[in-house]
């Protein structure tokens, strides 16, 4: 699935996303609509409607703040990987639904 900027989400040589800030970056550069982002946290689990997605989106931000610029999880310090990530945040994404 291409973007606005023809560019596939996280293909071909793009910074894996796996914290709040490359997130962020994703989003304000453009490489990340909000289609995309919403189909992507479907895809891992994300329960809500599209029009709640964003406020659910910034209370899991702000219920997973140790992701913000650090993407190495707490339990190992392994670097999460994008798919840990999202899981991550839709789980928090979910607390409503």
């Amino acid at each position: 699935m291409k973007n606005k900027r023809g560019k596939q989400p996280n293909g071909g040589g793009e910074e894996m996303i796996n914290t709040h800030e490359k997130l962020m970056k994703q989003i304000l550069n453009q490489d990340l609509t909000e289609d995309e982002l919403y189909t992507r946290l479907k895809e891992e689990g994300y329960q809500g409607p599209k029009e709640e997605m964003i406020k659910d989106l910034l209370y899991a931000i702000s219920e997973s703040t140790a992701y913000i610029s650090n993407p190495m999880k707490i339990s190992n310090q392994q670097e999460l990987t994008e798919e840990e990530y999202f899981q991550i945040l839709v789980n928090e994404m979910n607390v409503n639904y």
